[in-house]
């Protein structure tokens, strides 16, 4: 069967004239596999970075840690429990490029964060004293917490850089983990899954966390 059909596309290629008959007939000696292949193959397509934990039925639990910020002062996560939501950035220091970016996102959207009552807070292995020269260029809006042998970040099973996203009940809605690539989600995306636990309700079941948006950049 397959030799019959290949005998008919080799006639029916060879009734057409031009560039694209030669073309065709160069696709018809193919093995049927190998067009099937090459009929199916497209070209890769960047995808937004997806959440590694879905939706706050996943089981997964903020761990409230207190460590020292950048002033010194210790900053201590359960002060904020039933009262906002928290976004949580495991970095690798100020020092790495990738990070820094990060960063400058987090804090240019801290106000938009705030407005869904949301904190964002930064944790790192920089001494306060590191962290605190820092904090000049984000103009202070987000807290750098100081945590030297990752402790935090361990005790939910992650490294950096990595995210996390959970609501004022300590329930977690998105972790991502960057990897040596660091593909973590955009402000846009965070404040999209934001505005799902804002929006939820109890008597119409709870929302996972919303298609990620890979096209809009927020500024």
């Amino acid at each position: 069967m397959q030799a019959l059909l290949l005998l008919t596309t080799v006639a029916w290629c060879a009734s057409l004239n031009g560039n694209s008959s030669e073309r065709v007939l160069a696709m018809a000696t193919l093995p049927m596999s190998a067009c099937r292949a090459t009929a199916t193959h497209s070209l890769p397509v960047a995808r937004p970075a997806k959440p590694g934990v879905h939706g706050p039925g996943a089981g997964r639990w903020l761990r409230p840690f207190a460590l020292h910020g950048a002033d010194q002062q210790i900053v201590n996560l359960r002060r904020y429990q039933q009262w906002v939501n928290v976004v949580v950035f495991f970095h690798h220091g100020v020092t790495c490029g990738d990070c820094r970016e990060t960063l400058r996102l987090l804090a240019r959207n801290a106000p938009r964060c705030r407005e869904e009552d949301t904190l964002v807070i930064d944790v790192g292995p920089d001494e306060p004293s590191t962290s605190n020269r820092f904090l000049g260029e984000i103009e202070r809006l987000i807290p750098l917490l100081s945590d030297p042998r990752g402790t935090a970040a361990r005790a939910h099973g992650l490294s950096a850089p990595s995210l996390l996203v959970a609501d004022r009940f300590g329930d977690v809605w998105g972790i991502w983990e960057g990897g040596k690539r660091h593909e973590l989600p955009k402000p846009v995306e965070i404040l999209a899954g934001l505005e799902a636990i804002r929006t939820r309700c109890p008597d119409c079941g709870m929302p996972d966390w919303p298609p990620l948006i890979a096209d809009v950049l927020m500024e």
